[in-house]
């Protein structure tokens, strides 16, 4: 099989679904489509729908989020001339958004609207869970560039377009999805820079263990998850609310990093509530202070040696976060940071790298 001169991305989560139309060669984003709908709504809509066959009722809803696709410009890959034909355009599920990031002056012909139904399609994420569209087992450590370890499965979503399945990777104590194609996509760019411990903040953040050019080990933080939980559920939710960064939720949560990585969180939860009853303390401020005891807790666990670099993935607020508490605990001078658009190319450049070996 030839090199495809675009490929189209899925990144599908627990809570979020994304297809994006790439180049290959370059990784440039032609065409991009989200959805509010994750894996963990659709199995639910799965199971309540009385279906057998849980492939056929995700491929349905695939296929509908990939019409949405065809209907930007995409420029094909084969001529015009072809004995395929996209599926017909079904009604969408979940709160979509559809954007075009096509240069002006390409054409939107119908033939290349058609053409996109042929594009291969790379999957990541929680689709290979047992609530997604396939299960598959993890794959086992360590990830290398060879990408030799990785479980995937071929699919065919009508007879002109395929798809390839990426599942996760397990450890002793562990599991992720989705992640593991993001470290693949890191590797070249750390390649070379020394053995560590690379960071991938979220929901449930990472920490991967980066010894002689690959990933040989990892652990999971439920940070984000925790956070949470008790911001909005717990006895705590009336005492917290998000607000805007500045010097005074900064030093909160500074002093709330350091009593995090030296104490834990735990016995410094309740404390929070305690102030804002006793003291009126603003919910504001206790909102970073909060995201600070449980960031500190986190980063209590880094290998706390002289020689290892610290490498940080990440975007967004949460990134900013993770870093000024690096700085804060003195990792600042072994920091190495991939924001944004690298962690964005590494998630492409793995799923490319999948692609491309697995054909």
């Amino acid at each position: 099989m030839n090199t495809p001169k675009h490929f189209i991305s899925s990144d599908w989560g627990t809570s979020n679904f994304r297809l994006r139309v790439v180049v290959t060669n370059t990784l440039e984003i032609v065409a991009e489509h989200t959805s509010g709908l994750g894996i963990r709504e659709l199995n639910e809509r799965f199971e309540q729908s009385g279906e057998g066959n849980r492939l056929a009722f995700y491929s349905a809803y695939l296929q509908t989020q990939l019409a949405e696709l065809r209907s930007l410009s995409v420029v094909p890959d084969t001529p015009a001339r072809t004995t395929c034909s996209a599926p017909p355009t079904a009604g969408g599920t979940g709160a979509n958004t559809t954007r075009e990031t096509t240069p002006p002056g390409r054409s939107t012909g119908g033939a290349e609207k058609e053409l996109n139904a042929q594009l291969p399609v790379v999957i990541s994420g929680m689709a290979s869970a047992n609530i997604g569209m396939y299960e598959l087992p993890y794959a086992t450590l360590p990830i290398t560039a060879t990408a030799r370890n990785f479980v995937t499965k071929g699919l065919t979503l009508h007879p002109c377009q395929h798809l390839r399945l990426i599942s996760g990777v397990q450890s002793e104590n562990g599991m992720m999805r989705g992640e593991e194609t993001q470290a693949l996509g890191l590797l070249p760019l750390m390649a070379g820079e020394g053995d560590g411990t690379l960071l991938l903040p979220g929901t449930h953040s990472k920490h991967l263990s980066f010894v002689g050019d690959a990933f040989t080990g990892f652990a999971s933080y439920m940070t984000g998850e925790l956070f949470e939980i008790i911001s909005r559920r717990s006895i705590l939710a009336n005492s917290v609310a998000s607000g805007a960064w500045n010097e005074r939720t900064g030093a909160c949560f500074r002093q709330a990093v350091l009593t995090g990585c030296k104490d834990g969180f735990s016995s410094h939860l309740f404390a929070v509530r305690a102030g804002h009853v006793l003291r009126e303390t603003d919910p504001t401020d206790n909102f970073y202070r909060l995201s600070g005891l449980l960031i500190g807790d986190e980063l209590s666990h880094l290998p706390n040696n002289t020689k290892g670099k610290i490498y940080l993935a990440g975007s967004g607020p949460l990134l900013r976060l993770y870093r000024y508490a690096l700085e804060i605990l003195g990792f600042g001078e072994r920091l190495t940071v991939y924001a944004d658009e690298a962690l964005e190319a590494a998630l492409l450049a793995g799923q490319r790298e999948i692609l491309l070996r697995k054909q």
